[in-house]
């Protein structure tokens, strides 16, 4: 059974978020990309941008409630937001 069948088995339907390995190189040949950068790349690419994608210990509290995890796209969303103060 491959991790990706096990993963369907015991937890339900599970979406895949990695980028496919061409897109993966592509980014990490551009040494001059930065963290932010990559982050806001990589969503850009990703075809499942909006499927959670990092759960958290603790809720991460917003002014819209608190979010047990986070998307891509509220990754990028959030740290754009913390960025500008």
């Amino acid at each position: 059974m491959t991790s990706a069948s096990f993963l369907d088995t015991a937890m339900g339907r599970v979406i895949d978020t990695r980028l496919d390995p061409a897109a993966q190189r592509e980014l990490a040949a551009q040494h001059e990309l930065g963290a932010a950068r990559a982050l806001r790349e990589a969503a850009r690419r990703n075809p499942h941008r909006e499927a959670p994608i990092l759960w958290l210990e603790q809720p991460f509290e917003t002014p819209t409630g608190a979010r047990p995890h986070l998307s891509l796209t509220e990754l990028v969303t959030w740290a754009d937001r913390l960025a500008r103060g």
